[in-house]
């Protein structure tokens, strides 16, 4: 059984898609269905930079439903109410960013349940990638994923202080 907060290095990640902020005030929607093929393997769905330093990464452990933040220290932001999660069923997972200025203050979205997530604050210069996960396990790094959306759009009529 899994136990502790897992780090990003622990994951098998996979970039499904690249992310360029061009504004000051902005928000992004990544949303994926992700398929656990095993209840005892947690999975990853991420936005961070290329060098996996900043960011939001969330892991969701199927067993037990619980979810965690693996990117800026938040450690465990809740559980799902429906677990274990039946293995092989896609899994929604909707990360959300709005970004005001150096500020970025996020949500995450797993099958329908709302969790808060630890805003962040940094520079944005290089692309950041949506990233798609599973934690290693016996050289095992095969996952599944489908209907990928990525949206960023400006949001007009937002100051930033």
């Amino acid at each position: 059984m899994n136990t502790g907060i897992p780090a990003i290095d622990q994951f098998t990640v996979q970039a499904v898609d690249q992310i360029r902020f061009s504004g000051v005030n902005e928000e992004l929607k990544y949303s994926v269905e992700i398929i656990p093929q095993s209840i005892t393997n947690r999975v990853l769905v991420a936005i961070m930079d290329q060098r996996l330093l900043t960011g939001m990464a969330v892991a969701i452990y199927p067993a037990t439903g619980e979810v965690c933040d693996v990117a800026n220290g938040g450690g465990v932001i809740g559980y799902l109410s429906h677990a274990p999660l039946n293995p092989s069923s896609p899994l929604h997972c909707e990360l959300s960013i709005f970004r005001f200025g150096r500020n970025f203050v996020c949500s995450v979205v797993i099958a329908g349940e709302t969790f808060l997530y630890p805003a962040f604050s940094c520079e944005i210069s290089e692309p950041m990638a949506a990233l798609v996960g599973k934690e290693r396990h016996n050289g095992d790094s095969h996952f599944n994923w489908n209907h990928l959306s990525v949206e960023l759009q400006e949001l007009n009529g937002v100051i930033a202080a």
